[in-house]
């Protein structure tokens, strides 16, 4: 009784404050400093109140276009629902939503550094270093689902190596409802782990192939039955691939690119680098396994067409998370037993990867600002600023019906999606002209090369801001209070 109060603890304990702190953040990432693309709003519009197809109402086509030609996310479907009942706003939803997917990354890594090390005290900061390392920050930058499919591989592998098949199956088919290639992100892990380490029977073995067998299985399901009914949207060409294939790649690209991850991208080699030492020093087939699937998804993100795709901005370095956490893996497949010796040098290496993956540069580039504010984490943000945007893109979004060219920004159309909807009438600020009616973005950084870019205004003319830091109208027109306008 005593050991499931404290566990029950504990586990608030390691999963509270990431979800507090996430909360907050994405929030004021919204309303203060402006969503790094449009596409956080967009994502957030498909869960919050939509309809059965999960329409992406502003984003692609003219007409309404469901989520599943883009990914088939079978999960949306209940949160679309409880966003119905819930009194929240669609900022406030998101928020909520991508804060329990942290808590459910920081709980995971709360139960597999308890698992294989038998410590709460120390288990618990080892989940808040998980859950605020650079890969978890920056998926925060950009609120998207994808964090949670590493989360659930890992907790799948633990109960398949603690013997639970029963619990793991249940946990791959959650897996199957996350993303259409989601069983094969895990087919990658789990048949690493398969062939690189050495099985204790023929019947571990067996069983080891029939739960690959039955991911793969999943996966071409998935497939077939998006294929059939949602044909997707040319993603992978998009941002991979290119057009030509891979054309975009030259010596000098690549180059560029591994500069600026040796540079500015520590939280996503190093630990892979760790990991990887530790497996050949420490001879851990584990950590060499853990390695070996993590390198496709490396490798495939640098050669990216999509430049911040090569860079493991916003969301995209979620694969790296189920790395992050190979050391308590490790441990975790030879319980119940537990060598002291062992136990202290992969514990060490598990608290090295997880100090290393919470470093962050600070440095912006100059067109790709792809570093995520941090200052913003546990503060909240100003209600009256919440209000008065709210207003303020009420008035445009109704002014850009009527008729007037309202260039909005990526950030402002996070807010409020419809202000990209339709093409002929509203542009991006980066294609923005003198003859918008309105020019509204965030001050930001990373707005501020597209904004002075699009600035054909005389220092005389008004400019129109919900407040000093953040939202700013030029050439406002009739937009009067309650915004502050100064000339």
């Amino acid at each position: 009784m005593r050991d499931g109060r404290a566990e029950t603890v504990a586990l608030a304990c390691a999963t509270l404050l990431p979800f507090v702190a996430t909360m907050l953040y994405v929030e004021s990432v919204f309303y203060e400093v402006g969503a790094v693309y449009n596409d956080a709003g967009l994502f957030a519009q498909v869960i919050y109140r939509n309809d059965l197809w999960l329409s992406m109402r502003a984003a692609f086509a003219e007409a309404p276009l469901p989520y599943f030609h883009t990914h088939l996310t079978f999960f949306m479907w209940p949160l679309a629902l409880l966003s119905r009942v819930l009194p929240v706003g669609m900022v406030q939803f998101i928020s909520l939503f991508h804060a329990a997917l942290i808590a459910i990354v920081a709980g995971v890594g709360y139960r597999a550094t308890f698992l294989a090390f038998g410590s709460r005290l120390a288990a618990v900061p080892a989940a808040w270093l998980l859950a605020f390392s650079g890969l978890c920050v920056h998926t925060s930058w950009n609120p998207h689902f994808e964090i949670v499919i590493p989360a659930l591989m890992v907790a799948t592998v633990m109960a398949l190596f603690q013997k639970q098949e029963k619990l793991g199956l249940a946990l791959l088919f959650a897996l199957f409802l996350t993303r259409e290639d989601a069983p094969f992100q895990f087919v990658l892990l789990w048949g690493s782990l398969t062939f690189l380490c050495p099985q204790r029977s023929p019947e571990e073995r067996a069983s080891a192939i029939r739960i690959l067998r039955l991911a793969i299985a999943l996966g071409i399901i998935l497939f077939a039955f998006q294929s059939a009914f949602f044909p997707p949207r040319p993603v992978f060409e998009m941002e991979y691939s290119g057009r030509p294939p891979w054309a975009h790649l030259t010596s000098d690209v690549i180059a560029e690119r591994l500069g600026y991850l040796w540079g500015h991208r520590v939280d996503v080699w190093g630990p892979l680098l760790l990991v990887l030492i530790g497996g050949l020093v420490l001879r851990e087939p584990v950590l060499i396994a853990a390695t070996v699937a993590a390198t496709p998804w490396f490798l495939l993100h640098l050669s990216a067409s999509f430049e911040g795709m090569a860079r493991f901005a916003i969301h995209y370095g979620f694969p790296f998370v189920a790395t992050l956490l190979a050391p308590s893996l490790a441990m975790i497949r030879d319980l119940p037993e537990r060598d002291h010796g062992r136990a202290l040098r992969l514990g060490a290496l598990q608290v090295a990867v997880l100090v290393v993956a919470s470093v962050r540069a600070d440095a912006r580039p100059p067109i790709y600002a792809l570093s995520p504010p941090l200052g913003h984490y546990g503060h909240r943000t100003d209600g009256e600023v919440v209000r008065q945007t709210e207003r303020l893109l009420d008035h445009l979004q109704a002014q850009a019906r009527a008729g007037s060219l309202v260039c909005a920004s990526d950030s402002v159309a996070s807010l409020r999606t419809d202000l990209v909807a339709h093409r002929e009438r509203i542009r991006a600020v980066t294609e923005a002209r003198a003859d918008c009616d309105y020019i509204v973005s965030f001050r930001r950084d990373h707005e501020a090369v597209a904004v002075a870019a699009t600035r054909a205004l005389s220092e005389s003319e008004t400019r129109c801001l919900v407040s000093d830091t953040y939202l700013v109208v030029d050439r406002p027109g009739d937009v009067a209070w309650p915004f502050r306008c100064a000339p």
